[in-house]
């Protein structure tokens, strides 16, 4: 376990390096460069989901780049009748990670000091998979890399395409606002 941590906060700054090397691109507070660097989720790190877009690895968390999930405690509305939206993002999120998982960090982000990885599970990506699936919009804010997949999911009402919702990003901002 401690060399794991070792190995991670070793590989944390080997991406900061490579980040600079690569004279990566600032956009919206968020650092990309291409791929660059990889970790496999399993058989040497602790990985926990946060959410539909945010990953725990051995203590840093970790956003999936390019999407926007619904909240943990987000609801959506289906046929008038609310369901915990979020909470199936992110049990769809827990059920994509296997053995074969692995993270490939395309950036930072820099307002929240936490890395952007695209996760593969045998070469498939998690984020265009969530993303198909209805269960996290394109956040072409940042990223136009799932455009594609999100009119997917809509032209055949997946996941939060089923009913309305309230983007992700909106639903943040309220409940912050509410909070003061």
């Amino acid at each position: 376990m401690y060399i794991a941590k070792i190995q991670l906060i070793v590989f944390i700054f080997t991406v900061f390096f490579l980040l600079y090397q690569a004279k990566a691109q600032v956009i919206n507070n968020h650092v990309y460069a291409t791929d660059i660097a990889r970790v496999r989720l399993y058989g040497y790190t602790k990985t926990e989901v946060i959410d539909g877009d945010d990953l725990n690895i051995e203590g840093i968390r970790v956003r999936l780049y390019g999407i926007d999930a619904p909240e943990y405690d987000q609801e959506c509305e289906k046929n008038k009748v609310k369901y915990h939206c979020g909470q199936i993002a992110k049990q769809t999120l827990e059920s994509l990670i296997s053995k074969d998982t692995y993270c490939v960090i395309k950036g930072f982000d820099m307002k929240y000091k936490r890395p952007l990885a695209v996760c593969y599970n045998n070469d498939i990506s998690i984020n265009a998979e969530l993303v198909k699936q209805g269960l996290a919009i394109a956040y072409s804010k940042f990223s136009k890399d799932y455009i594609s997949q999100e009119k997917f999911a809509k032209k055949n009402k997946k996941g939060i395409w089923q009913g309305k919702f309230i983007n992700p990003e909106e639903h943040r901002k309220m409940k912050k606002a509410h909070k003061n």
